[in-house]
C-alpha cells in the first residue's frame, strides 16, 4: 500500500517539476518519466525484504523454546533494573560529589 502511494507521489512530483520547470532547460531528447524496469527491481528488491526480515524472525521463533525464552528475558530485566538504579544512584549523587570540595569526599588525600 505504501508503495502504491509512493509511486503515485513521485509521479505527481514528477509532473509538477516538469511544469514548473523553464522551457529548453533540458534537451529535446530527454524523456522524464517514471522507468518501469526500475519500479519492477524496487518493488522486488522490498518484497524480497519484506520476506526475508518477516519471515526469518518467525522461523527463529518457532524454534525456541518458551520457558528459555522467558528465562533470558527474566534475567534480562533484571540486569536492566540494576543498571538503571545504578545510574539513578549516580546521577543523584555526581552533582554533590563535583560540587563539594576534595577534603570532604576523599578524607585520605594529602592535602
Amino acid at each position: 500500500m505504501g508503495g502504491l502511494l509512493g509511486i503515485g507521489v513521485g509521479y505527481a512530483m514528477l509532473r509538477s517539476l516538469i511544469a514548473v520547470m523553464p522551457k529548453n532547460t533540458l534537451p529535446i531528447e530527454a524523456d522524464l518519466r517514471l522507468n518501469l524496469p526500475i519500479l519492477f527491481f524496487t518493488f522486488l528488491a522490498t518484497a524480497l525484504a519484506g520476506l526475508l526480515f518477516g519471515c526469518v524472525p518467525a522461523w527463529y521463533s518457532s524454534r525456541v523454546d518458551p520457558a528459555k525464552l522467558s528465562k533470558k528475558a527474566a534475567a534480562r530485566e533484571q540486569a536492566l533494573a540494576v543498571i538503571a538504579c545504578a545510574a539513578l544512584w549516580l546521577s543523584a549523587s555526581l552533582p554533590s560529589l563535583l560540587l563539594s570540595s576534595p577534603a570532604q569526599v576523599w578524607p585520605f588525600t594529602a592535602s
